[in-house]
């Protein structure tokens, strides 16, 4: 398996109503600092691989069902994506889809990248400024992250109970490799969140296009 930058002409169209659209986001392991200069290693048997790892992924498709994925069920949630048209990611061509590149041989990536609309590059287009999508939620959505803003407080939940005592310095890749199932609890609902936000800022961006058309 050799691992290669997914490189495809991004269509600078919304998705099409016809078309079946699955969103979603991966959270990985490591941070990038952690791996070093290179994101490779060399594999005797597999060439070269991403050093970046899936740790946990939310999927939620244009029917409204939601999918959660983990490390060991990145070879099904490749089949998942390339079962509808379009996948819409954020930063999914340089990010997303080179982690799962790790796990399937690349015909299988590439398959995902040609249907892959990125919104981060849509949106750089569009705005003229490269923002995170925490920054796009705020300002199409007037939302933060709920989950995320928890995890930077300290709080996890146990037995079923928000609580508040746990260090709030943890990356949520340190969280996933290390942290109890408390704080992985706030890792998945912050990852659901960035894939409904995703959702509907793309939401918002059709009906202003809708609108330009009356």
């Amino acid at each position: 398996m050799v691992a290669i930058p997914y490189e495809v002409s991004v269509s600078h169209s919304l998705i099409e109503a016809s078309q079946s659209s699955v969103f979603f986001d991966i959270e990985t392991f490591y941070m990038p600092e952690e791996l070093g200069f290179t994101r490779y290693i060399r594999d005797e048997r597999e060439g070269y691989i991403p050093k970046q790892r899936l740790g946990l992924a939310v999927t939620i498709d244009n029917l409204g069902r939601v999918g959660c994925w983990d490390e060991c069920q990145a070879k099904p949630l490749v089949d998942y994506l390339t079962q509808f048209d379009r996948v819409i990611s954020y930063n999914g061509l340089a990010f997303d889809n080179l982690v799962l590149s790790g796990y399937v041989p690349p015909e299988r990536v590439q398959v995902i990248a040609e249907r892959t609309f990125d919104l981060y590059q849509y949106l750089t287009d569009l705005n003229g400024m490269k923002r995170k999508l925490a920054q796009w939620s705020e300002y199409y959505l007037g939302v933060t992250s709920f989950g995320k803003s928890l995890l930077s407080s300290g709080y996890g939940y146990e037995n079923g109970r928000l609580v508040k005592g746990f260090d709030k310095k943890n990356s949520i890749p340190f969280i996933l490799r290390e942290g109890s199932a408390a704080q992985k609890v706030l890792v998945w609902i912050a990852c659901f969140e960035d894939v409904y936000n995703l959702m509907c800022i793309n939401w918002e961006l059709e009906f202003e296009q809708q609108k330009k058309h009356l």
